[in-house]
């Protein structure tokens, strides 16, 4: 797999433990760590190391992406959503370190939540589109979406069964009100669509008289 020399901006062929003393190298502070190499992805190396876990692009087309999905992190650092905060970003290769979060994947815990559950689970997620879509500026009349609401990037805390937080924002983008739920692939039974269908007119009210809005939820 390859990772990317920032200087030349070209791929090197890596493993993931190539990748792993890469961030080391830049990170000596971590040497004493565990690391930990899971199962690595189409499109990233993604390493754990302590407290932190590191992405960084296996090719060339996804380069730029790495670097707008650190970007956003950053803007949206003080916001108060469930989203990992940006730790480091590196210098001679191409990653960035962000803070480990709490919780289990969906697709861990989604056969274990009852009906009721599952519908306050929802309500979650689209009160997490909204905040999302409200905590960066709009760009012509669009707003702030994360792009892949999927089972493996919604984090659910397994003693309350609620949202506990969203990650990777590699598919972060803008979009209009009506299309910032279609990138949410959920099991039926968690009604986002339909639940922010409901309430996406908040969008407009909050934009239009200034009206704050807040991520709070008790986990």
């Amino acid at each position: 797999m390859p990772t990317f020399s920032r200087a030349a901006a070209k791929p090197v062929k890596w493993s993931g433990n190539d990748f792993a003393g890469a961030v080391l190298r830049e990170r000596d502070d971590l040497a004493a760590e565990t690391v930990y190499l899971p199962e690595q992805g189409g499109c990233a190396h993604a390493i754990l190391i302590g407290k932190e876990f590191f992405k960084g692009p296996q090719s060339l087309r996804d380069l730029e992406n790495f670097d707008r999905e650190a970007d956003v992190l950053q803007a949206l650092e003080g916001k108060g959503l469930p989203v990992p905060e940006v730790t480091c970003r590196g210098k001679d290769t191409v990653f960035y370190g962000m803070t480990r979060m709490p919780g289990v994947e969906l697709d861990q815990i989604s056969h274990a939540l009852s009906a009721e559950e599952m519908r306050i689970l929802a309500e979650d997620i689209a009160g997490f589109v909204i905040a999302l879509a409200l905590a960066l500026p709009s760009k012509d009349g669009t707003y702030a979406c994360h792009g892949d609401l999927s089972t493996r990037n919604i984090l659910v805390n397994p003693q309350t069964r609620r949202l506990s937080a969203v990650i990777d924002f590699g598919s972060f983008a803008y979009a209009p009100e009506d299309k910032l739920c279609t990138g949410a692939s959920l099991p039926a039974a968690c009604p986002v669509a339909e639940i922010f269908a409901a309430r996406k007119a908040e969008l407009r009210r909050v934009r239009q008289h200034g009206e704050k809005t807040a991520w709070n939820i008790t986990n």
